[in-house]
């Protein structure tokens, strides 16, 4: 499938409390994309419920969470988002330093759709970042853009 056109904006919602960790994130983001972030994990599901001030937000294309994140852990929130009927659909890739089989088994159990590991040296997380970049903001046909004239139509 060629890249998505400027015009289809990809909604991002990253729930990260760590300030280098977003801005990293932020920077190897390449294409048409919004980021909201969300230093918690009861903020994220105010976003994801259009709570209070975030009542008028756009729901995401696809939530970015670290596991340890302050109030609800990533787990809880994948939890959420998974058994809720409006939000299910939404894809979840758990972005965390964790590599312990427990959160990366609970995690997929949970409904996340990835687990990628941040990279201990920088080269590496912004390799992984980039090639993160390159597929969910280049090349995933999300649902709300399915109906439009993204996807040539092909023989898929």
């Amino acid at each position: 499938m060629d890249r998505a056109p400027a015009t289809c904006m990809v909604e991002i919602l990253l729930i990260e409390d760590n300030a280098a960790d977003v801005q990293l994130f932020r920077q190897a983001m390449k294409g048409p994309h919004h980021l909201s972030v969300a230093q918690t994990g009861a903020e994220a599901l105010d976003r994801l419920f259009q709570r209070g001030k975030y009542e008028k937000e756009a729901l995401p294309d696809i939530v970015v969470v670290d596991l340890n994140v302050p109030i609800l852990s990533g787990h809880e929130v994948i939890n959420v988002i998974k058994s809720n009927s409006s939000l299910q659909s939404i894809p979840v890739v758990v972005l965390s330093i964790s590599t312990r089989a427990k959160d990366v088994s609970e995690a997929y159990r949970l409904g996340a759709d990835a687990y990628i590991v941040k990279g201990l040296r920088l080269a590496d997380m912004e390799r992984t970042l980039s090639v993160f970049s390159d597929f969910w903001i280049g090349q995933v046909l999300y649902t709300r853009f399915a109906d439009s004239n993204v996807a040539s139509s092909g023989n898929g």
